[in-house]
């Protein structure tokens, strides 16, 4: 009796086995799960199903397709990227570029203002000398000068002066000297 329960245990044993490796073939799909088996109730719930194995191949099909999206996105990012990076260094350049020509039109407005104050000091200077002249000496020599001088020159003088020296120019020269010096007074 005891070689019969050994055999019988061995027996078991083997199935036990078989049944186990048949079980893991079905599991990972090695070998289709037959028709009889699938209708076993109680087999049915341990075995793996069907659907979830179609739900994984079907993902694992979209998987490329969403790698191809994810791909042509990442590229749409990187040309927007780009173009942004394009655009940052163009506004760079034309900052750069206002920059000197505001450092530049500074200089210049400076250049002016200085020549502007010593054309004023200029005009401030000779006013003096005028100022000692005779009316009638200082206006034959301011005859001779531009309007612009003669008006910068009479500014720098006394109201009174200026007017006495104006009185002794040519009328048509005095008139046309007033016009311009109330277009600059404005």
């Amino acid at each position: 009796m005891k070689t019969a329960g050994k055999m019988l245990l061995a027996l078991f044993l083997i199935l036990i086995i078989v049944a186990g490796t048949g079980y893991l073939l079905i599991y990972v799909d090695i070998i289709e799960t037959p028709a009889v088996v699938k209708k076993i109730p109680l087999l049915n719930r341990i075995l793996p199903q069907e659907e979830a194995t179609e739900v994984v191949s079907n993902n694992a099909a979209h998987e490329p397709k969403k790698a191809q999206d994810l791909e042509d996105k990442i590229k749409e990012l990187e040309n927007q990227l780009k173009q942004t990076e394009k655009k940052f260094k163009s506004a760079e350049k034309k900052e750069a570029e206002a920059s000197e020509q505001i450092v530049m039109l500074n200089e210049q407005l400076l250049n002016s203002q200085t020549r502007q104050s010593s054309q004023q000091e200029a005009y401030r200077d000779l006013a003096k000398y005028y100022a000692e002249m005779k009316a009638k000496d200082a206006a034959q020599i301011l005859s001779r000068l531009k309007d612009e001088d003669v008006i910068g020159i009479l500014g720098e003088l006394e109201p009174d002066q200026g007017a006495e020296i104006l009185q002794n120019f040519d009328a048509d020269r005095a008139a046309a000297i007033t016009r311009k010096m109330l277009v600059v007074s404005e």
